[in-house]
């Protein structure tokens, strides 16, 4: 797995339990795509994209204009640099999964933690879907190499991008994602943009692991 890959594996992980933080953590990306330099107990030093290093407290009081209660984007990209490290150092491992879970065409295992049930419709069926970073985690564990994705098209009230996966065994699996202000949930409001990048992802994805469920982000 390559560093912008765990990046945003991380982040997307992050958005999804903390909501809120949605758009503060979307701006502290471009501060570590560039790698970790190196990290201790109490800072880390990232490149960004262009190549510059800055280092980033594990604790600050800055009067940053982006922080959110005890967290601005100095702690934040310390807390994403950490965790990226520890996934890829391997020290973050999936607990297996139980009997009975879920399978993809290959046979990979899908973990429960990564299947998500949605609230029951007026008939009382529930739908289950399948989380972003679990689509990711196990599309890593069938040999995916690269996840590609840019934008085709962004209007003021439409985006639509692209997404391809590409696989060691030399599989390639290429779709599109649209989003819309009226498409996506109130959480995505303030990033619905970027939305179109995830749900492109998502479905390139799931073509590639040959799964029946739709992702969380899809839908939000």
């Amino acid at each position: 797995m390559k560093w912008t890959e765990a990046i945003d594996l991380i982040a997307n992980d992050a958005i999804q339990k903390w909501p809120i933080g949605a758009d503060l953590l979307h701006h502290c990306l471009p501060m570590l795509l560039g790698g970790l330099v190196r990290k201790s107990a109490t800072e880390a030093v990232c490149r960004d994209l262009q190549g510059n290093e800055h280092t980033f407290p594990r604790h600050c009081s800055c009067p940053s204009r982006h922080r959110i209660g005890n967290q601005c984007e100095h702690t934040i990209v310390f807390q994403l640099a950490s965790r990226a490290q520890t996934l890829l150092q391997g020290e973050t491992h999936m607990p297996p999964a139980t009997p009975g879970t879920p399978r993809t065409a290959k046979g990979t295992e899908i973990p429960a933690q990564f299947l998500v049930d949605s609230e029951p419709n007026t008939k009382g069926e529930i739908t289950q879907f399948i989380k972003y970073a679990g689509l990711l985690w196990v599309a890593h564990q069938e040999g995916l190499q690269r996840l590609e994705v840019e934008w085709l098209q962004n209007e003021e009230k439409l985006s639509l991008a692209k997404a391809t996966a590409v696989f060691a065994d030399g599989r390639i699996f290429t779709e599109r994602g649209d989003s819309t202000p009226d498409n996506v949930g109130p959480r995505a409001k303030t990033h619905w943009r970027r939305v179109s990048l995830t749900r492109a992802k998502a479905r390139a994805l799931r073509d590639a692991l040959g799964i029946e469920y739709v992702s969380q982000e899809e839908t939000e």
